[in-house]
């Protein structure tokens, strides 16, 4: 999980109907009285909603300043995104939400090549999101764990394509789990290429501790800890192998 910092950082959040579908409801009922969601929210919200699971460790530690809910404009959508934006009102988290038409599995859509656009709108609105922030100097975090498995997986796409972190928290763990985004910048991808270029590995690794760190949680490198706790060998994983050639192979 990121450190806290004076840079603010904004949670990008597939929505999905989790606060629904916990209550027991199903696509095709009446959707449930907004007072009986709210009630168990009350009582557990880490159990009544798979958006707050996953960004309730950021805020309790303080690494969420801003969330941006992406959801679809239906009226089950709607409902859970007042609601998640009322609570998140409640913790002091600014909340802003972008809606995309289309994204509907219930047949409103107009058919497959509706629901074929719907998703390359959702890749635009995501994207547009991540770019307005990070020209504001935040930092972003895409949150897939709630929402169709394609949302989540067109939101990965864009966060590899900006370099961004990824995560999802399943409610079975206690922390996120960060996706092989690959979201390396240029001094990250020199130490990359400097663990690759030994077959043995290397000793010591003179960089910063934060991208030493983000290299191991992104499988690209493989670090060895000796009796006493610290690194004693940093070898490239064949994945980390693989990046480290093809940065090379564009660069000439």
């Amino acid at each position: 999980m990121p450190n806290q910092s004076p840079t603010k950082t904004l949670h990008l959040v597939t929505t999905g109907t989790s606060l629904l579908t916990n209550l027991g409801w199903k696509r095709g009922q009446a959707l449930p009285a907004r007072q009986r969601i709210e009630a168990a929210i009350a009582i557990d919200p880490r159990q009544a909603s798979a958006e707050l699971n996953s960004l309730l460790p950021f805020i309790e530690q303080g690494c969420c300043q801003r969330v941006h809910l992406i959801i679809s404009a239906t009226a089950e959508g709607k409902l859970c995104a007042q609601v998640l934006a009322d609570f998140l009102k409640s913790r002091g988290v600014p909340q802003e939400a972008t809606t995309v038409r289309g994204l509907s599995l219930d047949g409103q859509a107009s058919g497959p090549q509706a629901f074929h656009s719907a998703i390359r709108s959702f890749r635009d609105a995501a994207f547009r999101v991540a770019q307005r922030a990070r020209t504001r100097g935040e930092e972003v975090l895409v949150n897939v764990t709630a929402g169709m498995k394609i949302e989540a997986a067109v939101a990965a796409i864009v966060a590899a394509e900006l370099g961004l972190s990824a995560y999802a928290l399943h409610e079975a763990l206690s922390e996120p789990a960060y996706l092989p985004t690959v979201a390396l910048d240029v001094e990250a991808m020199m130490v990359l290429r400097v663990v690759a270029a030994k077959t043995a590995g290397i000793k010591s690794l003179a960089c910063d501790e934060g991208i030493r760190h983000r290299l191991e949680r992104e499988g690209l490198i493989a670090v060895q800890y000796g009796a006493d706790g610290q690194p004693s060998r940093f070898m490239v994983t064949s994945y980390g192998r693989y990046l480290a050639k093809r940065q090379r192979g564009q660069a000439t």
